[in-house]
């Protein structure tokens, strides 16, 4: 639950840390699972790093690291 209707995942867009699980979309940007809540939910995702076409998805730690096909990687902390 939390997960729009239609996403795609690219290769390489499921991520785990020790107490974290996330997704990457293609179109909708980054989601985080709540484990206490039962349910994905979305971490603002800059429509920059949508739009280069996200592709992999990494956390070490508390920081997420997005890959896009255009514009490289970015990066970003968990709270």
């Amino acid at each position: 639950e939390g997960l729009p209707q239609k996403t795609r995942i690219g290769l390489g867009g499921i991520a785990t840390s020790k107490k974290h699980l996330g997704i990457a979309t293609k179109d909708k940007g980054v989601y985080l699972y709540d484990f206490k809540d039962e349910i994905w939910k979305s971490i603002s995702t800059h429509t920059q790093i949508i739009e280069s076409n996200i592709g992999s998805l990494a956390i070490f730690d508390s920081t997420i690291f997005v890959g896009t096909q255009y514009k490289g990687i970015f990066t970003g902390g968990i709270g």
